[in-house]
């Protein structure tokens, strides 16, 4: 320890502050992670060199057992400095060990491609040896809790390791090294990002204990430095196996580890602030940008990264708008890049720029959807009657409409009660329209051919009575009643104009009679 200072000044405080940074690094021991670095650095230097060793065979098996040995070295020390209580230092040497675990398999990818019978008992030693330190470290350090599920993680990540190199040989042997890209992208694109999703199974820390080096994030540091190994290793073998590498490759893992970092935040920061929490959302969502250009992945992926938002904004209700306004840009940009040959498929779709028109639509919808309010449903509707004029066989300007003022009347049933200026403006005048629409048809047109309003209109009544008797309303009554004249607005606009005058006359006779019932039958609620 540093000596106590007294009030007056012996020094510069520069000279201070470097004595303060220096014993915080001393006590962070970087001496071990030097030491590591050294030893990499030193194994690299040697396979290059044509002095030592002048045999490949005989330079792969020196980096093999110096290697090997080096983390029985760091292992045995682990467990000495446990016994001395030493926690710190001895946990340091553990995760140390663990990064270096799946290293020798580098050199195991080398040997199977020199010789069949050299790699395969290099395959055995290391997985021997592997499992030989983590089980010594469970026995003979009991504090560092390594739990049940990141055992099963690992072991399957040294079985990936394993089957990596024999598998490569065997792809060579059989054809030429050029044949590994579709092994290269399965690798890439499904098997390393399902392998860091799978930490998402580790057990959840409890936060209750406090001494080291029982540290809640210690299992998905370790389980990091496996997979990171495991990347590593998948790459050497897209090296040797001459596949281009490109940050579109990368992606899928950056995008998992990303989700998995905003996943398990609570592990490393008991209690994460809103900001922490916001950058770990951020990166999730922008993951996928790393694959764009690849036609197919990144539409994949930013829809994965949308449904993954969504789900999110269900969760943290106060982040909700955020959540979701990044969602309905990931789906927006799925939906634009989609691959050509798709896109022209669909019916309706001539190029790029309707069908940039046509997802800007959906996700308009989806938009009124969720907000729920009288803009997002105005320019919903708006969308639905350019896409309906769109898809018909002839173009039907009144259909359309009609489309669109349904689409809003029906949307507006769902509205928030929170007041929004000229809200009720606006229904009205809707309503109003729809009924001029829909009562200004053709006077060609065949009963058969009925409008979206008299469909809708029975279905509106219906709705606004369902809502009305749940959310108790007493207001609103022009809905039902738009709704009733558009069930027989368009039949009757076609009967005025092509049925036969008695025949109307007496129709209207009817109907005169029925309304004066109606008023007789109610008259102790409305004369007061």
């Amino acid at each position: 320890m540093l000596p106590p200072t007294s009030d007056r000044t012996t020094g510069p405080d520069s000279a201070r502050t470097a004595l303060e940074w220096l014993r915080r690094l001393l006590v962070c021991n970087p001496l071990f992670l030097g030491s590591a670095a050294l030893l990499l650095f030193a194994l690299n230097r040697l396979s290059v060199d044509p002095g030592f060793l002048e045999r490949e065979e005989a330079k792969l098996l020196f980096n093999f057992a110096a290697l090997e040995g080096y983390e029985i070295l760091v292992v045995a020390t682990a467990l000495l400095l446990s016994r001395r209580a030493l926690w710190y230092d001895s946990a340091l040497l553990v995760v140390l060990d663990q990064g270096l675990a799946l290293a020798p398999f580098l050199l195991v990818t080398q040997g199977v491609m020199i010789d069949a019978v050299l790699g395969t008992v290099l395959v055995a030693t290391a997985s021997l040896m592997a499992v030989s330190r983590i089980w010594a470290v469970r026995r003979g350090y009991a504090r560092f809790r390594i739990p049940g599920r990141l055992l099963a993680i690992g072991a399957g990540i040294l079985l990936l390791n394993l089957g990596l190199p024999l598998r490569l040989q065997a792809v060579v042997r059989a054809g030429t090294v050029t044949d590994w890209e579709p092994y290269n992208g399965v690798f890439w694109l499904a098997v390393l990002p399902l392998l860091i999703l799978s930490v998402l199974a580790l057990p959840r820390p409890d936060h209750n204990g406090t001494q080291s080096p029982g540290r809640p994030w210690l299992p998905l540091l370790v389980a990091g430095l496996w997979i990171g190994a495991t990347g590593v290793h998948g790459w050497s073998c897209a090296y040797i196996g001459k596949q281009p590498m490109t940050a579109a490759f990368l992606a899928p893992a950056a995008m998992a580890a990303a989700w998995v970092a905003a996943l398990r935040l609570e592990d490393c920061v008991r209690v994460p602030s809103r900001n922490l929490r916001l950058a770990t959302w951020a990166l999730a969502a922008a993951a996928p940008l790393m694959s764009v250009g690849h036609g197919h992945l990144f539409p994949f992926l930013a829809a994965v990264g949308a449904t993954a938002l969504v789900r999110q904004a269900t969760i943290h209700r106060s982040e909700s708008t955020l959540l979701r306004t990044a969602a309905g840009l990931s789906a927006s940009a799925a939906f634009l890049t989609l691959p050509s040959e798709w896109i022209q498929a669909v019916p309706g779709i001539d190029g790029r720029g309707t069908w940039v028109l046509a997802t800007s639509g959906i996700l308009a919808v989806v938009a009124s959807l969720l907000r729920r309010d009288a803009r997002s449903g105005l320019v919903a509707g708006a969308f639905i009657g350019a896409g309906v004029l769109r898809c018909l066989p002839a173009p039907d300007a009144n259909l359309a409409l009609q489309a669109a003022f349904a689409w809003f009347i029906i949307h507006g049933l769902f509205w928030r009660d929170v007041p929004e200026p000229g809200r009720d403006w606006l229904r009205n005048a809707v309503l109003t329209g729809w009924l001029l629409v829909s009562w200004n048809r053709s006077s060609t047109a065949e009963p058969s051919a009925m409008t979206l309003g008299f469909v809708t209109g029975p279905g509106l009544a219906a709705a606004w009575a369902w809502i009305a008797r749940r959310r108790g309303w007493t207001h609103l009554p022009q809905v039902p009643a738009s709704a009733a004249l558009l069930a027989v607005a368009t039949p009757g606009g076609w009967i005025l104009q092509n049925g036969p005058t008695g025949l109307l006359a007496l129709a209207g006779s009817l109907l005169l009679f029925a309304g004066g019932c109606l008023l007789a039958w109610t008259r102790s609620r409305w004369e007061r």
